[in-house]
């Protein structure tokens, strides 16, 4: 706000009132919303739903909307009183710039939290290598956790209440030449966690996760399966599953990444190890790379030679599954069954599972129980084998067919077919530029000579071209 008001003080009185100076962030935010109903803003309004206001209340100077080269550069701060200890055993307020973090508070014991993010898969390399080792780099997948928890005497040295409570941060690494990462490997990485928290006695009740919003690994209608089925699977009471926005508060996640990723480099170039394949990298790591940092107690690794995958994790679709932000599961609910919101909320209630009364269900909209069912990959691969066969009838030597194509210049092409359907042996690039892996059943035939046909608006069937 120093910037504004600098820019007040250059400009004319009047644009003082229609520009005002706020005192904090939440001023700025309340600017955007509508007047609170009972204590709180109406849910649509915090969902920017709302027609009546939103950012474009704000009012600007137009300084502050200069964007060219000469304008004035802004930097964002906050500052806030806090004390400091000087000689003398004195405490004086001193004005500080406050940084970004972030704080852990697990208020009662036997609960966890679990912060997963999947990290760049590390390269391996060598310090001597042919220079078309480059192209042919090994990948390995790297799986981070950061996971907080009550101490335990006997484990850490220290020993935590919820009077007292004493928070142990670790960093937990799956690594593996599994290069899929899909709701399998997360469930394999979740089965490690649980499997280690067991092995050194530290009983979960509660289980919090909180990933980012990617389909594929955390937020799929079999991921939400797999939640589903977390009391079975690992014995917890309860589970909740929270994502954040895209790439928000993930950088203790790439940083606990890069630094495994970057220590192995740094020894590969000194000499002191080899690096070829994730069975490498993870024994370097479990090593060299366990001992106690200042911002973790340990770090552990599990290394995941496969990833088993079969059908247990296939459900059926969820609606709006993109607009959820919490999935929560209980022992006590029937078997299947979640309830998702679209906001989440750790209230007093809800931190001690009594949803129903969540003291602020007015804005996170509630709970909806939602029921997964499972879908059964056999039968769809029942179907497409029906449909291949079906396929291979249809088309007979010596038919004109055409094959569809994303081209904008052209919609399709005509192709006059010379052989049967058959199944490649080995990998193969058509006359169009596409590569058709060995296995896939294919027809061949040529485009020449066919110049003089066209689909017309009935595609079954071919006319000539005038």
């Amino acid at each position: 706000m120093e910037f504004r008001k600098k820019l007040l003080i250059e400009n004319e009185p009047n644009e003082c009132y229609s520009t005002p100076v706020y005192d904090s962030i939440s001023d700025v935010v309340n600017a955007t919303l509508c007047e609170k109903v009972d204590g709180s803003h109406n849910l649509q309004c915090l969902k920017r739903n709302c027609s009546d206001c939103g950012v474009k209340t704000l009012n600007f100077l137009p300084c502050e909307l200069d964007v060219s080269d000469t304008a004035e550069f802004v930097k964002w701060e906050k500052f806030e009183n806090v004390s400091v200890n000087v000689k003398g055993n004195k405490t004086i307020k001193k004005l500080m710039l406050v940084k970004k973090e972030s704080q852990v508070e697990i208020s009662q014991k036997k609960q966890c939290v679990c912060v997963h993010d999947f990290s760049e898969n590390y390269r391996c390399s060598e310090l001597t290598e042919i220079q078309s080792a480059y192209f042919q780099k090994t990948e390995v997948s790297v799986h981070v956790t950061i996971l907080h928890r009550h101490a335990l005497l006997e484990y850490d040295g220290v020993d935590s209440s919820e009077d007292f409570p004493e928070i142990v941060t670790e960093q937990f690494f799956v690594i593996s030449p599994d290069l899929v990462h899909d709701q399998y490997f997360v469930h394999q990485v979740r089965n490690y966690i649980a499997e280690y928290l067991q092995s050194i006695s530290y009983s979960v009740e509660t289980m919090h996760e909180f990933t980012d919003g990617c389909a594929a690994q955390y937020k799929s209608r079999h991921c939400f399966g797999d939640i589903s089925q977390t009391s079975d699977d690992f014995g917890y009471q309860h589970f909740t599953r929270n994502f954040f926005e895209t790439s928000h508060a993930k950088g203790p996640l790439d940083a606990a990444g890069g630094i495994i990723k970057r220590q192995a480099d740094c020894a590969i170039l000194r000499g002191q190890t080899q690096i070829r394949t994730a069975k490498d990298l993870y024994e370097y790591a479990n090593s060299f790379l366990t001992q106690p940092r200042s911002h973790c107690k340990r770090r552990i690794f599990r290394y995941a030679e496969t990833i088993h995958r079969d059908n247990r994790l296939s459900f059926k679709p969820v609606p709006s599954i993109r607009s959820l932000h919490q999935v929560r599961a209980s022992r006590d609910s029937a078997k299947g069954l979640i309830n998702i919101s679209e906001l989440s909320c750790f209230c007093v209630n809800c931190c001690h599972h009594m949803y129903d009364q969540c003291s602020n269900s007015i804005k996170t909209g509630g709970y909806t129980e939602w029921e997964m069912k499972r879908e059964y990959r056999a039968d769809a691969q029942e179907n497409e084998e029906n449909e291949q066969v079906s396929l291979q009838e249809l088309v007979s030597v010596g038919q004109l067919v055409a094959l569809y194509t994303d081209d904008d210049e052209e919609e399709y092409y005509m192709l006059k077919v010379e052989k049967s359907m058959e199944t490649l042996r080995i990998d193969t690039t058509d006359s169009w530029g596409s590569l058709l892996s060995a296995g896939t059943p294919v027809f061949r035939g040529s485009s020449k000579q066919i110049a003089t046909h066209v689909i017309s608006d009935d595609l079954s069937t071919h006319t000539p071209y005038k």
